[in-house]
């Protein structure tokens, strides 16, 4: 008799990236919204997306950001068994809210727990990085680590890849307001300029440097002024 495990379904919860000053660098997790994704085992190689339900998304696993993760994670691991995907999507598509980034993540930590090797969530986030990327034309981390690890994370880059630095949160609220359109981040991203000047850039950084500081502080004037 396969006692493995033959099912799990993890919940990913929605993000706000870019946070105030933060571009690519601040993002948080919502709990309140989210993904749920439920990978099984299969005895075929590589991965099927089995079904969708709440939004309309490519069932071709190399167009769908779990489908990549999963098979960024079966090709690092070299796993002979392949995965079945359904996903839940809780997360309106192109809602800035991190609905790519939640399937990614959703989809590596279901498979984890199915596998007999379990791997931590840093070595899970080189997977979900890989499927963000292929809807948003970039692997920044600003959704996936805070799905990932949770909280207010700042992401900062390091020799063996990107690593999560959780950041306090004063005694505030989020309130979220969600226009009824679609921004897909792929073709926010091309709009962007390439460059941008030396007194831009240290302009921002010093915003940075005060909001971060603020979160330590609880300085919510200081926080004001550096948003």
């Amino acid at each position: 008799m396969n006692r493995l495990t033959q099912e799990a379904t993890a919940f990913a919860p929605a993000t706000i990236a870019n946070v105030a000053v933060g571009f690519d660098v601040l993002g948080f997790a919502f709990d309140g919204v989210g993904d749920r994704v439920t990978v099984r085992r299969s005895d075929s190689p590589g991965v099927r997306i089995a079904s969708v339900s709440g939004e309309s998304l490519p069932a071709d696993p190399q167009e769908n950001t779990a489908g990549v993760a999963l098979l960024s994670m079966i090709e690092d691991l070299d796993l002979e068994q392949g995965f079945e995907v359904a996903l839940q999507k809780g997360i309106p598509l192109s809602s800035g809210l991190g609905g790519s980034a939640a399937s990614a993540v959703g989809a590596v930590v279901a498979a984890n727990h199915l596998l007999e090797m379990s791997r931590s969530r840093e070595d899970l986030l080189p997977y979900a990085l890989a499927g963000e990327a292929v809807a948003s034309g970039a692997a920044h981390g600003d959704n996936v680590v805070p799905c990932l690890f949770g909280g207010l994370v700042a992401v900062i880059p390091g020799v063996s890849g990107m690593t999560p630095v959780h950041l306090p949160v004063p005694n505030l609220h989020c309130v979220l307001v969600r226009p009824n359109i679609q921004l897909a981040t792929k073709a926010q991203r091309q709009v962007l300029p390439a460059t941008i000047s030396l007194t831009e850039h240290a302009r921002q950084s010093s915003y940075l440097a005060g909001f971060v500081s603020a979160l330590h502080t609880g300085d919510v004037a200081l926080m004001r002024t550096t948003m």
